[in-house]
């Protein structure tokens, strides 16, 4: 049994270890302990559209309540609203999402919420990574010695369905975005001063949601992608597909599309052309605005090393300190929490309001984008220029499941050396593992295209030659 957590909690092909019921039940139970076994606490669960998700349910469900704590079923719902949900059920101690995010229907995964609201801190991971691979091995030493069988317990955990989680959320989603623009809407005659906009919900945690938020009087919306069936989720839609999108954007001239992924903590913006407005220009547009309205705490925006350069020159020419972090929005939030940064978020898609929500929402980033709009009566094309996205190239290269210290090895080091001196200032290359592969992620970017595409070229080539497979 190998490592369970990557960037973002456990993720991997269904029935495929570490994606398998055995493993969703010792984490069931792993997660009982964490939040206080006799104590009696309550733990939220979601999950998205996926047909797998039910049966993970299930095997977490059995686990916590064979602990004597008490199950929530929050069912279909966005990664971000359990999050809230376990802020905001009474004696909540911890929220999990049973999704694999954007990909494909086949896998799926775990993620972990505290009942503060946040993922769990890099030791909390660890321990909880030592419990489940414990529980897995049947250890009966110290780190298993909590888990106790059903027999053992006078009074087992109950689990029950949650009742108006989705009004509760999109009551919430709603206030933010009516507050957002309450002097501004005032002034208008119209209940919806925005055109018409399209929501494509990728077949996911989304499609029920977005169609309360992005409802009358407020918005004036179409809606494509909310017919899942288990195996179509994020299947070319989504903020990972943005086609359709862009032809319904266009066919209905409207003032924006919006693109979730699967299970709705992330957005990819439309403009009104049909134009990709990335998560990099999102946070621009957002950051700016709230720098002018003197909304921007310690002028600060934190977002991770696979920004474009273009983000970091935008921030510095409005003024606006840029902190870079590591790859994820864990990794993100852990920075904004010690600078006291108020905003911040990943190209991806993922965008984090910590003054409203303690990790990324779609749903609200597509809000806070609306609420510029309507008060800048700016078309989003418009807003977009205050970045400009550098050219980008991104390969991936299979190498040993040893993961090997690349930059140990003279030849890969002095590839990355002199791609570095070649852009002279004018680009950057980034080169790390993935979090769950047996890949290493060669980025580079640069003023010119057809540089940057040999640049990388040359590094992979390299890379294959020595670690490759």
């Amino acid at each position: 049994m190998g490592k369970l957590f990557g960037t973002d909690g456990i993720r991997g092909r269904t029935g495929h270890y570490p994606m398998t019921v055995e493993v969703a039940m010792a984490t069931g139970k792993a997660v009982a302990h964490f939040v206080g076994g006799g104590d009696r606490k309550q733990v939220v669960i979601g999950r998205d559209t996926r047909g797998s998700g039910s049966m993970l349910e299930s095997a977490l469900a059995a686990g916590i309540a064979s602990q004597g704590v008490d199950v929530c079923l929050a069912g279909v719902i966005p990664t971000p609203a359990v999050a809230f949900l376990a802020m905001n059920t009474p004696d909540a101690g911890a929220g999990i999402v049973i999704s694999a995010s954007h990909n494909p229907y086949y896998d799926n995964g775990i993620k972990l919420f505290r009942g503060d609201g946040h993922k769990l801190s890099d030791e909390e991971e660890a321990m909880m990574e030592a419990r489940i691979l414990a529980l897995l091995s049947n250890n009966k030493g110290d780190n298993a010695q909590e888990d106790r069988s059903g027999e053992e317990i006078a009074n087992p955990g109950h689990i029950q369905p949650m009742s108006h989680v989705l009004e509760r959320y999109a009551t919430f989603l709603r206030g933010i975005y009516t507050q957002g623009i309450k002097d501004t809407h005032a002034a208008t005659s119209n209940d919806s001063p925005l055109g018409t906009i399209v929501v494509d919900c990728s077949n996911g945690a989304a499609f029920q949601v977005a169609q309360q938020v992005f409802a009358p009087p407020h918005f004036n919306a179409r809606f494509i992608h909310i017919s899942p069936d288990g195996v179509n989720i994020n299947k070319d839609c989504g903020s990972q597909h943005t086609e359709d999108l862009s032809k319904e954007v266009i066919k209905h001239n409207a003032c924006a599309g919006l693109a979730f992924d699967g299970d709705a903590d992330r957005l990819i913006a439309l403009d009104e052309t049909g134009a990709v407005v990335t998560g990099d220009k999102i946070l621009a547009i957002c950051a700016a605005h709230a720098a002018r309205k003197g909304h921007l705490t310690h002028n600060r925006v934190v977002s991770t090393v696979m920004s474009n350069i273009g983000l970091s020159r935008a921030l510095k020419s409005l003024g606006i300190h840029h902190e870079i972090t590591g790859v994820g929005d864990r990794q993100v939030m852990a920075a904004m929490e010690k600078s006291g940064a108020v905003l911040g978020g990943e190209d991806s898609g993922h965008m984090i309001f910590s003054n409203c929500l303690t990790t990324g929402d779609g749903l609200l980033t597509a809000l806070k984008l609306l609420i510029v709009m309507v008060e800048t009566g700016e078309a989003l094309s418009r807003l977009a220029e205050v970045m400009t996205v550098y050219p980008q190239v991104l390969k991936n290269v299979s190498v040993r499941p040893d993961k090997p210290d690349f930059m140990g090895i003279d030849a890969i080091a002095s590839s990355i050396e002199q791609a570095e001196k070649l852009l002279n200032g004018n680009g950057r290359v980034l080169v790390r593992y993935s979090g769950t592969q047996p890949l290493l992620r060669v980025m580079v970017e640069g003023e010119d295209s057809s540089c940057i595409h040999g640049v990388c070229d040359e590094i992979c080539r390299v890379i294959r030659e020595y670690i490759g497979l």
